[in-house]
């Protein structure tokens, strides 16, 4: 703000981390993290006016969001914009992280199961009691199934019974 003008709102630093902290976790859960830092870094000369038009239309809007006036005071702040497009490439970031450890996960978990079907691996790995996908009896049950499967005639939910005759139903 200008020195000479008196700030509108007294709103404390631990305030306004507050406010852009929950603004950064409404826009992060609603999927928005990258378009509103795109939005904000290239909107971010127009701050002072955005601000300006919230505390001019606060009366009506204040009815529906009660703290318009705060956040008119956070997009005038140059250093507030710019933390809370930091605080979104944080988030964005971690998201990212947990991501990729996901899709590792996934990937190692399935390359166990291919080994175990193939008999590559005998002994199954710490992550096998976790839903491993392994058949009833270990790997050896598995591969016990493999043997006796004859064709997609014989998979579970097949409407042949014991005799290959079709099930009534």
């Amino acid at each position: 703000m200008h020195e000479g003008m008196p700030p509108l709102f007294d709103m404390t630093p631990e305030q306004r981390d507050q406010i852009i902290e929950s603004v950064a976790q409404r826009i992060f859960k609603l999927g928005m993290a990258t378009p509103a830092m795109l939005f904000l870094e290239g909107h971010k000369h127009l701050g002072r006016i955005a601000g300006n038009t919230l505390h001019v239309l606060s009366p009506g809007l204040g009815v529906l969001f009660p703290m318009v006036d705060h956040y008119g005071q956070i997009l005038q702040d140059k250093d507030a914009v710019m933390i809370l497009v930091e605080r979104l490439q944080e988030l964005e970031e971690e998201r990212v992280r947990q991501e990729r450890a996901l899709r590792q996960e996934r990937r190692a978990r399935a390359l166990a199961r291919k080994r175990r079907a193939l008999g590559l691996d005998p002994e199954p790995g710490p992550d096998a009691g976790a839903g491993g996908g392994e058949a009833p009896g270990g790997p050896e049950g598995a591969a016990t199934a493999d043997r006796g499967s004859a064709g997609p005639e014989s998979t579970a939910g097949s409407d042949r019974g014991s005799g290959g005759e079709p099930n009534e139903r």
